[in-house]
């Protein structure tokens, strides 16, 4: 399969999978809150040392009971991020998509070649029934080329969409490259 647009992926070699994950631009708005929860530990902790309300030791305690909690909550926004994958296997000839959240099963779903009618790329701006809406977080998707990858079924149906994907024409046109493939066998 040949590339044509650079992409974010992976390649499986032993396997013949492509994968790709999401942009890491969407990981960013969920950790703002544990990140503001371990920056208000620091300010309590050194603020109390400096001000000599406690002993050099004890704000030191007091940092690392406010920051185990923030590790834990950063890490479980990170691997939830991590976990969530978008897979082409010329193998299985399937386009699938597998979730697993920390502390949970995996979910997920696959889409043989066969029922796959032709794909959609859109770039940041999300669209609702045709109308670009404009947002601020969509303005920042464009601007890091987050976008989609719709694909559509038999009678046009959206059957699957790889939501907040790096370069979204690159994975189109490595995408129709597969199916062209497939059809061509």
């Amino acid at each position: 399969m040949k590339r044509a647009v650079p992409t974010k992926h992976w390649y499986r070699p032993q396997s013949g999978d492509i994968v790709w994950r999401r942009h890491v631009i969407v990981l960013l708005p969920p950790l703002i809150l544990p990140t503001l929860y371990g920056l208000s530990w620091m300010v309590l902790a050194f603020g109390s040392y400096l001000s000599g309300a406690m002993s050099q030791a004890a704000a030191l305690i007091l940092l690392f009971v406010g920051m185990i909690p923030t590790a834990i909550w950063l890490l479980y926004h990170v691997e939830d991020w991590k976990d969530e994958m978008y897979i082409l296997s010329t193998r299985r000839k399937a386009l699938i998509h597998q979730m697993r959240h920390p502390f949970a099963l995996e979910t997920g779903s696959k889409l043989k070649f066969e029922f796959i009618s032709f794909t959609r790329a859109q770039l940041g701006l999300k669209t609702e029934d045709g109308v670009k809406k404009f947002s601020l977080s969509g303005f920042f998707r464009w601007l890091s080329g987050c976008g989609s990858v719709t694909v559509y079924g038999p009678s046009a149906r959206t059957v699957q969409i790889l939501a907040d994907v790096f370069n979204p024409a690159g994975i189109k046109a490595i995408i129709d490259s597969a199916l062209e493939t497939y059809r061509n066998d």
